[in-house]
């Protein structure tokens, strides 16, 4: 029996709710397609938190998490469960910080999800981490089962703490059901069509500027190109390229709950994953964004990075290296050949189900199994 308490709010466990996160859609998928194991029983403790408009509201968060600890570190005192954290998303309030530390005082096993480390703020955000480098290095040392979503992450983690003689489980991320209920087969365009999508956060080493750049150009060579970015504004994104994408009358930009992207991809023809592969951090990554591509069977139009070149059969997704000629090349090949769009969905209806969160929580249902006596 495989008995786990997630150190998170369980509101996730329950539902994405309204969230913009794609980390809670990892937490969430990845938690409920592990509990359907019969032999598997996951806890978890609910608070409510306000929206943080005002002092009152950060004061009653702080004090709802404190509670929630509280409980938490009740339980596990008493059951002695696997503790699950997800890094760096549990340890960024100091409460739950603390509940760790308390299992490594107490030799109560832990597994830690790694999602992110401290470069990821220096990669494509402001620079700043909730969690500081030597806490992190205590965490990675002290897990007793580390999960990781790419071999490339692992590795770079592994080596940077000198964490020698173990292994991690490797569970990318994935997509859910919602993608084959509303895309079951084979994609097909319209006639005088072709949008172009982008989800995710538009900030530095995400390569939204040569998406923006390449169709800027192709739309005046095919006014029918409508170019869609589902994601917020972050740091370091050329003023230039917002003001273009701001006052452009081909390129919208919005920001949609986790649980409506599935409904909001029926209209799209390619899809773009445009990160800079020269940051070394992000060819460790595992972008939920480019298994939800995956999921609906669409074409797709990759970047070289390290950890995303053999996530698809041959054929699957086109790859180009990070340059606004060669991304606008490569559009536009998909703009006027229908038949390569058709190939590269074909490829992927045969290669999509090797990516669901049901296969990933498989991998960590063994993971755990060999890892920890008495749950084998």
């Amino acid at each position: 029996m495989i008995r786990l308490f997630a150190a998170v709010n369980g509101e996730v466990l329950s539902g994405l709710g309204g969230s913009t996160t794609p980390t809670y859609t990892r937490i969430h998928f990845l938690l409920s397609e592990l509990g359907r194991h019969p032999d598997v029983e996951i806890r978890s403790i609910r608070f409510g938190q306000r929206p943080r408009t005002g002092l009152f509201s950060l004061l009653y968060n702080a004090a709802a998490r404190t509670v929630a600890a509280a409980r938490s570190a009740r339980l596990i005192v008493k059951d002695r469960p696997l503790v699950f954290f997800a890094y760096p998303h549990s340890m960024t309030a100091v409460q739950y910080r603390m509940l760790f530390l308390l299992c490594t005082a107490l030799q109560i096993p832990t597994a830690v999800d790694i999602h992110d480390t401290i470069e990821q703020a220096h990669a494509v955000g402001s620079g700043t981490f909730a969690v500081s480098r030597r806490f992190e290095a205590f965490c990675m040392k002290h897990a007793t089962v580390l999960i990781a979503t790419s071999q490339p992450m692992w590795e770079h983690t592994r080596n940077k703490y000198g964490i020698s003689g173990r292994q991690a489980i490797i569970a990318p991320n994935a997509f859910d059901e919602a993608f084959t209920q509303r895309y079951p087969g084979r994609y097909t365009g319209s006639n005088g069509r072709f949008n172009v999508c982008y989800i995710g956060g538009i900030s530095r080493n995400r390569g939204v500027d040569l998406l923006v750049d390449a169709c800027s150009v192709l739309h005046e060579r095919h006014p029918c190109l409508r170019l869609t970015l589902l994601g917020p504004y972050g740091p370091g994104v050329p003023p230039e390229t917002r003001e273009r994408i701001e006052r452009s009358d081909f390129i919208a930009r919005k920001e949609i709950p986790r649980e409506a992207v599935p409904s909001s991809l029926a209209d799209v023809d390619l899809f773009v994953m445009p990160y800079n592969p020269h940051e070394p951090y992000l060819n460790y990554l595992s972008p939920i964004k480019i298994y939800e591509y995956i999921g609906t069977a669409k074409p797709i139009l990759c970047t070289k990075c390290a950890s995303l070149l053999d996530i698809a059969e041959e054929g699957g997704i086109a790859y180009v290296d990070y340059d606004a000629g060669e991304m606008m090349e490569a559009i536009e090949r998909f703009i006027v050949d229908p038949g390569l769009r058709k190939s590269a969905s074909e490829h992927l209806l045969k290669s999509r189900m090797q990516h669901t969160w049901s296969e990933r929580a498989e991998r960590v249902y063994q993971g755990i199994r060999s890892s920890l006596p008495g749950t084998g």
